[in-house]
């Protein structure tokens, strides 16, 4: 299969991934309000926050390992990918005793650092031992899933993690079924997390590739420090990127008077905005192992038009699905969580256009691939840094709005190092053209599309039932944006090449 069929076919099953995701979480959260309050959907937002930040203790190795792991795929350097790997899996099984370690303590002493009663408490304990339990078989994981990311692209990954989606949706189903209690379906929630690992072991076999020359532990560190290394500098960006986001729960939880019911506001903005996060992932998911094969070729021509190209591209994609949510906050909330919810739509759209910033996911995808990362690794903790002391500073007197306005902080200050650093010193483009001609007429068309739509619709406010608001607002708006897209901004000429792409025969 040709390079661009490649990544076409990566970015679907990504697509279908994402928002399968997406739609379960907005399927699952209404439902967990309902059946265990909010409070007990704040305590599992809170395990899981805690659980995401420990991801942390990764060090960068998945993205780094990726990036080497493709090189040397198209350099068929295997034996270099077997040390590599089998190290890696050492590292894995370490890191999987310090996460089990930590969890323990905070299930142990949760109640010095939240202010639990004895029922939270016994709760949050036992979640945490699930957790620590689930680690040790996660972390090892990863292993497999770096290899067979690299070596054909991340299109089996994610039907690994539709398997995973349709887990949780039968485990969230016989939970309420059943009257399971919170921490009965916290352990079938977290066990999902198996029926990929098992899809991706059977995918590694059935590609020619012997598995146990790969995951047998065996420690190499003269071959791993290259990899660990450059995996340092992605650390130290994915350690603010990820503080500046999921500590923001905790500090609601240890701050705002409301305690829990602060977490789950919050939670309710970010889940309905991590579905933009999600569906933007997927652009520098597809991208990376593809643009580390360019730079492995040097072949600088072909990283030039990923960054062009697919900063207006990726941006059209983005806008129509921000704007279209932005301009339905108030429906979505309400079918979403109930009409006692709708006053989180000012601050939901604030997270929705904060989102925006994933339009440079083509942009990151070359810095990670060139491996200068320590500008934007500085730029995030200090981002990170004086985002957190505003959160710990405001969440007293706005509660959830200061934990979104704090992260639009932190992600402003990412936005700008991108653009007054790598684009023009690194990557020798003027970024000013770059914007003005590839992002700013996308967000203009967006901005009338979206005025137009919402005049036309406030003469019936009240009159139409959300849902059905909704369907129209989003046809009327895809429409207008898409027409204006075709007529103004793309020429039939730029749309041969992925037509032909598309439904060329194979």
């Amino acid at each position: 299969m040709s390079t661009s069929r490649r990544i076409l076919s990566n970015s679907i099953w990504a697509l279908i991934s994402k928002f399968s995701t997406a739609a379960v979480q907005f399927f699952i959260v209404p439902l967990l309000i309902s059946h265990f309050g909010k409070g007990g959907y704040g305590l599992f937002a809170l395990a899981f926050s805690l659980n995401a930040y420990l991801r942390l203790m990764e060090m960068g190795l998945n993205n780094g390992s990726i990036r080497y792991f493709s090189m040397w795929f198209a350099e068929s350097n295997l034996e270099k990918i077997k040390s590599v790997a089998r190290s890696s899996i050492v590292f894995y099984l370490a890191i999987g005793i310090i996460n089990v370690t930590i969890l323990s303590v905070f299930g142990i002493y949760s109640n010095v650092f939240f202010d639990f009663d004895n029922e939270l408490y016994s709760q949050f304990f036992y979640m945490m031992i699930i957790l620590s339990g689930f680690s040790l078989i996660n972390w090892p994981s990863f292993v497999v899933i770096q290899i067979i990311t690299a070596y054909e692209g991340v299109g089996w990954v994610n039907k690994a993690q539709i398997v995973r989606t349709v887990l949780i949706v039968l485990a969230t189903i016989l939970s309420i079924h059943f009257d399971f209690t919170l921490v009965q379906f916290f352990l079938f929630y977290s066990a999902c997390a198996l029926g990929p690992i098992v899809v991706i072991l059977v995918r590694v076999q059935t590609v020619g590739l012997r598995l146990l020359d790969f995951i047998r532990p065996k420690w190499d560190w003269n071959k791993f420090r290259e990899v660990f290394h450059y995996s340092l500098n992605l650390f130290a960006m994915a350690v603010f990127q990820l503080s500046a986001l999921e500590l923001q729960p905790i500090l609601l939880g240890a701050r705002s008077e409301i305690g829990v019911e602060s977490v789950a506001d919050y939670q309710i903005i970010k889940t309905i905005s991590s579905f933009l996060v999600v569906i933007g992932g997927i652009f520098m998911q597809v991208l990376l192992p593809e643009v580390s094969k360019y730079y492995a070729k040097k072949d600088f021509e072909k990283l030039k038009k990923t960054v062009e190209n697919g900063t207006l591209y990726i941006t059209i994609f983005l806008s129509l699905l921000i704007f279209g949510l932005v301009l339905n906050s108030q429906e979505v909330l309400t079918l979403y969580v109930g009409t006692t919810f709708t006053n989180l739509g000012a601050w939901l759209n604030v997270a929705l256009i904060t989102c925006f910033y994933l339009h440079i996911s083509a942009i990151s995808s070359v810095v990670l691939a060139s491996g200068k990362t320590k500008v934007i690794a500085l730029s995030s903790a200090i981002g990170c840094v004086l985002s957190l002391i505003l959160a710990w500073y405001m969440i007293p007197i706005m509660d959830y709005r200061a934990a979104v306005f704090a992260y639009t902080f932190y992600i402003s200050i990412q936005m700008l190092t991108y653009y007054f650093y790598y684009i023009p010193r690194i990557m020798m483009v003027n970024s000013f053209k770059l914007f003005f001609k590839r992002v700013v007429p996308v967000f203009v068309i967006s901005a009338v599309s979206f005025l137009l739509v919402n005049e036309l619709f406030s003469q019936y406010s009240g009159e139409l039932k959300p849902l059905a608001s909704l369907v129209l607002k989003s046809i009327l708006f895809g429409l207008i944006y898409l027409i204006m897209i075709s007529v103004f901004l793309i020429r039939t000429s730029q749309m041969k090449p992925l037509v032909d792409l598309v439904f060329k025969k194979r």
